[in-house]
């Protein structure tokens, strides 16, 4: 469990290689020089706050790396709002919810490589006007549809898929080449056999 604390010149907590399982945001409210929060290499699969018109403004940099998240809700840490720095490389993490980052509006660094990402919404970086770069395990999270207008697409680090890329479904035109010819024989063959 992590206690409700009240450590007024605490400025970086670090957490890592505990059994945290569970964490409510709220109890880092009273932490009001906080600026970095390391929970990584924590068997951590739930993040809670309860609602409250409470900010903290001074925290920073939030990292989750090695945990079993599996869903990240933006609105868990929307009492962060000053929020620059967010490591959710390494997790189990699978979904990026509805707001995807909408409640943490300052975040400028962006790390999620070697996270199973399948499911994000088409505007997951919505309103990240601070943006600058992406640690992503996925191309599709780095297609230009998806970034904000402001982001440079080369401060989107993500590995290359082998067929597909974000303008085409087969990126390379010996792939096309290919499909093409097997989809003109296998016509041949059926028209063949019909007239046959």
């Amino acid at each position: 469990n992590i206690p409700q604390m009240t450590l007024p010149n605490l400025q970086h907590l670090d957490l890592t290689d505990n059994v945290i399982e569970e964490m409510n945001t709220n109890v880092f409210l009273g932490l009001l020089n906080l600026k970095v929060l390391v929970l990584t290499r924590n068997p951590l699969e739930t993040i809670t706050s309860e609602p409250t018109n409470q900010h903290h403004y001074v925290l920073r940099t939030i990292d989750l790396s090695f945990t079993k998240l599996k869903v990240f809700s933006s609105s868990k840490f929307s009492a962060f709002r000053m929020l620059q720095y967010l490591n959710l490389s390494h997790t189990a993490l699978e979904t990026i919810d509805q707001d995807g980052f909408r409640h943490t509006p300052a975040l400028v660094n962006l790390d999620v490589r070697a996270s199973p990402v399948i499911k994000f919404p088409a505007d997951v970086f919505e309103g990240l006007t601070d943006l600058r770069q992406i640690f992503s395990p996925t191309y599709k999270l780095c297609c230009r549809q998806l970034l904000p207008s402001h982001f440079d697409e080369h401060f989107c680090e993500a590995p290359q898929d082998e067929i597909s890329s974000c303008e085409d479904l087969l990126r390379s035109e010996m792939y096309r080449l290919s499909l093409w010819m097997m989809s003109v024989l296998a016509l041949t063959g059926n028209m063949f056999c019909l007239v046959f």
